[in-house]
């Protein structure tokens, strides 16, 4: 199953993180739930971040204790996939 628990774009991870917090605290016994049923393997919520190409050498984003511990109570990991973005990139 694939859930959406933020429309905020790659470059938006504040926004992500914030709207996963929500939908993790409106949500909760759903997902653990679900989580905890038989057969489920893995459950996890993916981050899309976007990383400009060129524009920096380095990046840090740091979740919030709110969000692990919802995760953890949940069952859920995080996985963060990180895109490269920029013109330059992209047109190589």
């Amino acid at each position: 199953m694939t859930f959406l628990a933020s429309d905020a774009d790659g470059g938006s991870v504040p926004q992500q993180i914030a709207d996963t917090i929500r939908f993790l605290q409106t949500h909760r016994a759903e997902i653990s739930q679900l989580t905890s049923a038989a057969g489920v393997e893995e459950a996890y919520f993916d981050f899309g971040w976007d990383f400009p190409y060129q524009q920096s050498i380095g990046q840090s984003n740091d979740f919030p204790v709110e969000l692990l511990k919802l995760c953890a109570e949940c069952g859920l990991s995080i996985c963060v996939s990180v895109y490269v973005t920029g013109s330059d990139y992209l047109n190589s």
